[in-house]
């Protein structure tokens, strides 16, 4: 447990997509800040009107498919503008 106090890990280029489980309801505790420090970009929060173990079922992993999709899409369009350095990123 040392180890893990001790552990300092430095920031991730780019954005963070944090999938939240918010049935029965939001709680307020799932702090994306904490996230914050572990990448340069953006923290992308989305909640799912779902609880934790319904995650992984069809309705609430196809969203998240479709959210990741669309992150690299705008990830993919923004490395191939001309003179872009794409950096991580696929925040709008």
């Amino acid at each position: 447990s040392r180890q893990m106090r001790e552990h300092h890990s430095e920031p991730a280029a780019g954005d963070l997509l944090f999938f939240a489980a918010t049935a029965p309801r939001r709680e307020d505790w799932l702090d994306t800040g904490a996230w914050q420090e572990l990448v340069e970009g953006v923290v992308d929060r989305h909640d799912l009107p779902v609880t934790h173990p319904e995650l992984p079922r069809r309705g609430p992993i196809d969203t998240v498919g479709q959210v990741v999709a669309e992150a690299i899409r705008r990830f993919e369009t923004e490395a191939a503008a001309p003179g872009c350095e794409a950096r991580g990123s696929y925040a709008s």
